[in-house]
């Protein structure tokens, strides 16, 4: 692979370099996500992570993340709670679940941050 040139890493074609690179590198993403949703996910400092996902699209519709293997403590179970929901109703969410890929609703152009503490 040669890039020659600049650049912008937010076009497809930069996306796509970056993956690329990714992969040469063995790179393993904590997270990831469906196709056109973009994905975080960082530490809490009381051992709850939380997941930022973007969909950037303008109809409803789904998809999922899954979170690498080793960042859950393997048999847990956690509490996911939308953080951006008016009253969030925590699902009760074992590692397994998680880490296979989660499936979520996404109304148009939603961001949504999980937070899944253990239980």
């Amino acid at each position: 692979m040669r890039v020659t040139g600049e650049m912008e890493w937010s076009s497809p074609q930069g996306t796509q370099t970056l993956i690329k690179l990714m992969e040469w590198l063995r790179v393993e993403r904590p997270v990831m996500a469906t196709p056109g949703v973009l994905a975080t996910v960082s530490r809490g400092r009381q051992g709850q992570l939380y997941v930022t996902l973007l969909r950037q699209k303008p109809e409803s519709g789904s998809g999922t993340f899954q979170l690498r293997a080793g960042l859950l403590a393997p048999g847990q179970r956690y509490r996911v709670a939308n953080l951006f929901e008016e009253k969030p109703q925590p699902l009760s969410v074992e590692t397994s679940a998680l880490e296979k890929g989660f499936p979520l609703s996404f109304t148009a152009h939603e961001l949504k941050v999980l937070r899944l503490t253990p239980e």
